[in-house]
């Protein structure tokens, strides 16, 4: 009986994982640790990336305002998470790794005409996902939001090696 509620704990903690998000000081932040065999050429390699092309580098840190991206499959997302969002990213670079901080992301607001005054505002994503105490909601749409946000940053920050020499 044990092992079946243990299970049960894990299966159900693991439905409601935040994947590599945290909350730092009343702010949701994103953060992953890459391996790479060489971090010479991290800077002109995000360079080329959409979503990175603003980031500027100075000794072992790149870092910026990102482009705005949309979230493409957005099958039970709430629609807040349909319009495009940008972030703050700081890629912190040592040896053969690098890690990567997303920050200060926030979404485009729906514009809303109201009669010939529009209303188009940014709306920071812990407005979205946060409870008033500044955890993680555990509910569906915001674990969907979270898990679309992380694929998507862990796609974006994994460098994919080149294979043109094959």
């Amino acid at each position: 009986m044990k092992n079946i509620s243990f299970i049960l704990f894990l299966f159900i903690n693991s439905l409601f994982s935040q994947n590599n998000f945290q909350v730092e000081n009343n702010n949701l932040i994103w953060q992953q640790v890459f391996e790479i065999d060489s971090t010479q050429q991290l800077a002109p390699y995000f360079k080329k990336i959409a979503f990175t092309t603003n980031l500027t580098s100075n000794n072992a840190t790149i870092s910026g305002n990102s482009n705005t991206h949309q979230i493409k499959n957005k099958t039970g997302l709430p629609i807040y998470a349909y319009a495009d969002f940008k972030a703050f990213v700081v890629i912190e670079i040592k040896e053969s790794k690098y890690r990567v901080t997303v920050s200060n992301i926030f979404f485009k607001g729906l514009e809303i005409d109201f009669g010939g005054v529009k209303n188009n505002s940014e709306e920071h994503i812990e407005m979205y996902v946060l409870k008033k105490d500044n955890t993680i909601r555990p509910n569906q749409s915001t674990q969907n939001t979270l898990k679309s946000l992380n694929d998507f940053f862990i796609e974006t920050f994994t460098i994919k090696t080149n294979l043109s020499n094959w």
